[in-house]
């Protein structure tokens, strides 16, 4: 599959998810796409951008040379992943499904506060999931809604008078994915 294609599957399912977007907002996330996204996976070691792999460098970094859109992405699972603080955008290939349930709901995938979007891509489409958890606090399974369920636990509003720092409302445990046909 071509790696524009992916990035309008990542475009449509993330950063334009919403309605009322124009084909020219369409292709300059598309453009932002092809001159950040890094590349991991056995099959595709020739499309990682180097600079992300130095080992004095400890922040992610855009490609010197935006990929073209034509370059081909090989394999059939994927999972494409946004951190918006600082930009870092992923393509990670995985084996299976299995694999990929297996990141979305670790510690690290979508319920960490600092992981903006997580894309599943499998065989060519995009695989929607929902993501539910226990509350430790209170052991009721909830729907995960992002803004929501993972705000820091140090997390207080900038327009706050309060000096008591808040604390984190859930508990986030036993978090597991149900995919939407």
């Amino acid at each position: 599959m071509k790696i524009s294609s992916v990035a309008e599957l990542i475009a449509n399912s993330s950063f334009l998810r919403s309605e009322g977007y124009t084909s020219n907002d369409l292709n300059v996330v598309i453009q932002d796409i092809l001159e950040s996204i890094d590349i991991i996976g056995e099959d595709n070691l020739y499309l990682r951008n180097h600079l992300n792999l130095e080992e004095t460098v400890s922040y992610f970094r855009k490609r010197e040379v935006p990929l073209s859109g034509d370059e081909i992405v090989n394999g059939d699972f994927f999972v494409f992943e946004y951190i918006g603080h600082n930009g870092d955008m992923f393509l990670r290939q995985y084996n299976s499904l299995i694999d990929i349930e297996e990141q979305i709901t670790s510690g690290s995938g979508i319920t960490n506060p600092f992981t903006t979007y997580q894309v599943a891509i499998v065989n060519g489409g995009v695989k929607e999931y929902e993501i539910y958890f226990t509350d430790k606090t209170d052991g009721i399974e909830y729907k995960f809604i992002k803004d929501l369920h993972d705000a820091l636990p140090e997390f207080q509003s900038i327009f706050s008078k309060s000096r008591k720092p808040k604390r984190r409302e859930y508990e986030i445990t036993d978090v597991r994915i149900v995919w939407i046909d």
